[in-house]
């Protein structure tokens, strides 16, 4: 169920050394399900942020606007 104002929101997915995104997957597929504009990605392996970026194009059914933190890497 999609609502309007989802679409101003941008969460931040935060990458974790033991668990790397992979403890985020309910948070993403709600937010996902009410249609967020996009996610801000911090952290994470240039693999794994490649992968998690086409995982998050993938399963939505608008289009996202990606942001990444990228000082300290990919």
């Amino acid at each position: 169920m999609t609502h309007p104002l989802a679409s101003l929101l941008v969460p931040q997915l935060r990458w974790d050394p033991g668990l790397g995104f992979t403890y985020l997957e309910e948070m993403i597929g709600d937010a996902i399900d009410v249609g967020v504009g996009g996610f801000w990605i911090s952290g994470g392996s240039r693999a794994e942020v490649a992968a998690l970026t086409a995982e998050l194009h993938r399963r939505s059914r608008l289009p996202l606007l990606i942001g990444a933190e990228i000082d300290g890497g990919p």
